[in-house]
């Protein structure tokens, strides 16, 4: 592994360090403080990753590194008044809603559901006291601090974010919207967003996690999401992002997923800014399942780079990756997934693919699929395509009248068409299609 030990910025983080260890909740037990201090060492001894390390070499963070961000901090309330059309961004939505701006929870445009049986939700400051037990049980088991830096990072400067536990054969009776909106002040502000959901045996819900931009100075997002699903948990998950010129996000989502489970993640990502999206699902028991698709559109210098390591542990388990990009001004992106399936994993149905489209002679794409397989009886498929638009069948739209302009959005929206179907809840795919449609 290749990184980048602490140099300038050292200052800057060791006191967002000190300062975020200052304010632990009275009553929170040592585990807290040795989860922070762990992810601290690691982060110290390996700082950010750099073009050296293969699963980072699209990505250039000196910039981003050595810039003087500040923490999070309180919003006035005229500044929150204004966040509501942000926290309402997918219209017609019955769902419940957790906001955070700049890191902290806004009760002020919340709604989250209370006295659901079996369903706690919480925000996960006010999860530490309460919850002690099961978050020291599942809070950072699925993070490896070592391998992961970014979310080594997070570990140890976590804010707040959403604590979910749902007991057996519960159900949450509609979709959680989390939103997490940054840019929100005239300072460049980072924020480490950290979110648990634990799902317990035959249990199911469904999560919407947004993050937005504001209209202030730049920003970081550093988020963490870890997923615990029991045996027969059905999860079905959504990450949206949106970035304007300089905006920073990274989001890393670690997954178990125990027998008969089913865990369906979805990532849709459009802006001009850097975002980086880091998947690791570990398939831990007989039967489970994991599909995972997205697509995303950069502009401008926009970059999205995506990692995806799915483990197949055990035998008899299936997961299916299926995502597209679109590619447009001088911007880029990179997608580099790996299957891996281990010596008793026999039985193993797995299935990746790419695609992607440019629509500029100075956009780029770079992908990386990769089968690690140590077994021998599997149906195991990988592929990447990267092209441009269809040169004969724009001439075929022009010569029947259409505008070079229509041909084009009609082609595009032709490509994306695929993706977008293979959202499940419709109000987001009706808003990921309408989003994508105005800005091409």
């Amino acid at each position: 592994m290749k990184y980048a030990g602490l140099t300038e910025y050292a200052t800057d983080y060791c006191r967002h360090y000190t300062s975020t260890r200052e304010r632990t909740p009275l009553g929170v037990g040592p585990w807290l403080s040795q989860l922070r201090e762990n992810g601290w060492k690691a982060f110290s001894k390996n700082g950010f990753p750099t073009m050296r390390n293969e699963d980072w070499k699209y990505l250039k963070l000196d910039e981003l590194a050595a810039q003087d961000f500040e923490q999070g901090g309180w919003i006035p309330p005229e500044v929150v008044k204004e966040l509501e059309p942000l926290a309402d961004h997918i219209p017609f939505m019955d769902c419940y809603r957790m906001v955070f701006a700049e890191g902290l929870y806004v009760p002020e445009l919340s709604s989250v559901g209370r006295g659901i049986e079996g369903v706690t939700i919480s925000p996960m400051s006010a999860a530490l006291h309460p919850e002690q037990d099961r978050l020291t049980a599942a809070l950072g088991s699925l993070i490896d601090v070592e391998s992961m830096p970014l979310a080594a990072l997070n570990t140890a400067l976590f804010g707040d974010g959403a604590f979910v536990h749902l007991k057996k054969a519960a159900r949450l009776d509609r979709p959680l919207h989390l939103v997490f909106i940054s840019g929100v002040t005239d300072r460049p502000v980072v924020t480490h967003p950290r979110s648990l959901f634990i799902v317990d045996e035959a249990a199911e819900m469904e999560v919407i996690e947004s993050y937005l931009s504001a209209s202030g100075k730049e920003y970081f997002t550093n988020a963490v999401t870890e997923m615990v699903l029991a045996r027969s948990a059905v999860l079905n998950h959504h990450q949206w992002h949106e970035t304007r010129p300089g905006d920073s996000q990274f989001h890393t989502l670690a997954a178990s997923v125990a027998g008969r489970a089913r865990m369906h993640t979805e990532s849709i990502s459009f802006g001009e800014g850097l975002t980086r999206s880091d998947i690791e699902t570990a398939l831990t028991g007989p039967d489970a399942e994991a599909l995972m698709n997205g697509v995303f559109h950069t502009d401008g210098d926009g970059h999205f780079d995506l990692r995806s390591i799915i483990e197949h542990c055990v035998e008899d388990c299936r997961s299916f990756e299926n995502y597209g990009g679109i590619l447009d001004g001088n911007s880029s992106g990179s997608f580099n997934g790996t299957i891996k399936v281990f010596e008793d994993a026999q039985r193993t149905d797995s299935k990746q693919s790419s695609r992607n489209l440019l629509l500029s002679e100075n956009a780029r794409m770079n992908t990386r699929p990769q089968l690690e397989i140590f077994a021998d009886d599997v149906k195991c498929t990988h592929g990447a395509t990267i092209g441009q638009l269809d040169k004969d069948a724009l001439f075929y739209l022009k010569a029947r009248g259409i505008s070079e302009q229509a041909g084009r959005r009609l082609l595009v929206q032709g490509f994306a068409r695929e993706r977008l179907e293979e959202i499940v809840d419709p109000e987001i795919r009706e808003h990921a299609t309408r989003r994508l449609m105005e800005r091409i």
